[in-house]
């Protein structure tokens, strides 16, 4: 086992976001899709004769596994799993998933790279706050069972004494803290506000350690999704999501993301049912903001010396979270690397969303590998 992999990964509820390193290497970048779902192994062979030769998808974006190779199921991943309607569970713990993500990461960065299947990992990943409780249970899982796995076919056999799992917003914190310095963190009282997908979380910080005045709650921005759905005859949330989160708050009946949603085809049908959903739209907007400004009222902390906010929820909401919590002079991200960041994400299309998305576990990785100061907890 020559070779040493590092990763550090976020489980999002919209994708799963991974860096790595071979042996303190070059920094590579791994997308995945977050659909998960179980599958015979005979579909997958069906699925492959139909493609024939016309296949030169990315490992991340073509990801299946199983425990054996003539086992009769496996757990199909990301892009492939989409294309079979599998779903993001949104409502399953992520740390239930996580191990078989990472494997899947970690199976697509082996044939990516061409490296021994038999391999030492060290694995730095990001769990909810609320979910942060179950870390040793994702370790034990993981350690468990990427012992010994298949990964398209590949037996891949992953080693592995170093698994640090922290919330999502440490590497903020730990980028933060290393830009300040450790004396300065360990005096301090931080806030990091990190509105995501499916949560939206306050973790605490007081003298350099995680408190209990952090909590969670389940007003992500699937809740605005949501809201739009049910008042609506729209039902396809992945459509949704990048749209609504792309108008802001530019709402219009002429705006290209709202039209892209339509569904009439009459021109009469079709200027009706833009209006109504800009009102759909609008409203569900106005309720999602008065919901979280409720929490946020009751959670946050009355005293604190630095605040954080991050994640891509906070971005669509900015101006009234800027107004909001201007009382606390928030700091938005909290981490000045980000050239590097910006050249990794370059190749992918959505590469501008990806660099909100990917800041919390790129700081992550900074301070994970780059013997950064320790996030304690």
């Amino acid at each position: 086992m020559a070779a040493k992999l590092m990763i550090s990964s976020d489980q999002g509820s919209s994708a799963s976001k991974t860096l790595y390193q071979v042996n303190n290497g070059r920094t590579g970048v791994v997308v995945m899709e977050p659909q998960i779902l179980t599958l015979p192994q005979s579909s997958i062979a069906s699925y492959k004769d139909s493609r024939g030769a016309l296949n030169n998808a990315l490992p991340e974006n073509d990801a299946w596994l199983s425990f054996k190779k003539t086992a009769d199921d496996c757990m199909v991943l990301g892009h492939l799993a989409k294309q079979f309607h599998g779903t993001s569970k949104l409502t399953q713990l992520k740390f239930e998933q996580g191990a078989a993500k990472l494997m899947a990461i970690i199976g697509a960065i082996i044939q990516k790279e061409g490296l021994d299947p038999e391999i030492e990992v060290a694995v730095a990943t990001l769990l909810p706050f609320g979910e942060y409780v179950n870390r040793d249970q994702l370790k034990e899982q993981f350690q468990k069972e990427a012992k010994n796995y298949y990964f398209r076919n590949q037996k891949i056999n992953v080693y592995t004494d170093e698994f640090k799992c922290l919330p999502e917003g440490a590497g903020f914190i730990a980028s933060y803290a290393r830009k300040h310095g450790e004396d300065w963190f360990a005096q301090r009282k931080i806030v990091v506000l990190m509105c995501g997908h499916r949560n939206t979380s306050l973790l605490v910080f007081d003298k350099g350690s995680l408190t209990h005045e952090s909590q969670t709650t389940g007003l992500g921005f699937i809740k605005l999704v949501e809201s739009v759905m049910q008042r609506s005859s729209l039902d396809d949330a992945e459509l949704l999501t990048p749209a609504i989160y792309n108008m802001g708050a530019h709402i219009s009946a002429d705006n290209p993301n709202l039209r892209i949603l339509l569904k009439s085809f009459h021109p009469e049908n079709f200027q009706r049912e833009a209006d109504a959903l800009v009102g759909v739209i609008e409203t569900a907007r106005e309720e999602y903001w008065a919901l979280l400004a409720n929490w946020l009222e009751s959670a946050m902390p009355k005293q604190l010396d630095e605040m954080i906010i991050a994640g891509g929820g906070a971005y669509y909401l900015k101006d009234r979270l800027d107004q909001f919590l201007g009382w606390a002079e928030p700091a938005w991200n909290a981490d000045e690397r980000s050239e590097g960041l910006q050249n990794l994400l370059s190749p992918y299309p959505d590469s501008e969303s990806l660099f909100v998305r990917f800041r919390d576990v790129y700081a992550l990785h900074f301070a994970m590998y780059k013997e950064a100061i320790a996030v304690h907890h």
